[in-house]
């Protein structure tokens, strides 16, 4: 992971399926021009009010970490002649 800014770490394994809920909303938070702490802990606080769900147990989402740069990605406009 060399030159890597920031990662996103599980201390445990995590269930696939509640992983990939948590991923979702995470880069759904970050490409809507959150931080990248922000949208980490959206994503978790989602996972865990959802009354319908079987991922609110903090074994769920408690796991993640942001390690490295917490701030906003910033994006470059690709200007590439079509």
């Amino acid at each position: 992971v060399a030159g890597a800014a920031s990662l996103v770490i599980s201390l445990w394994p995590v269930e696939d399926n509640a992983t990939n809920e948590l991923m979702q909303i995470f880069y759904q938070r970050i490409l809507s021009g959150e931080s990248k702490v922000q949208a980490l802990r959206a994503a978790q606080c989602s996972l865990l009010h959802r009354t319908s769900s079987d991922y609110t147990h903090p074994n769920f989402w408690a796991a993640f970490r942001l390690v490295g740069d917490i701030g906003p990605l910033h994006f470059r406009s690709a200007n590439v002649p079509l």
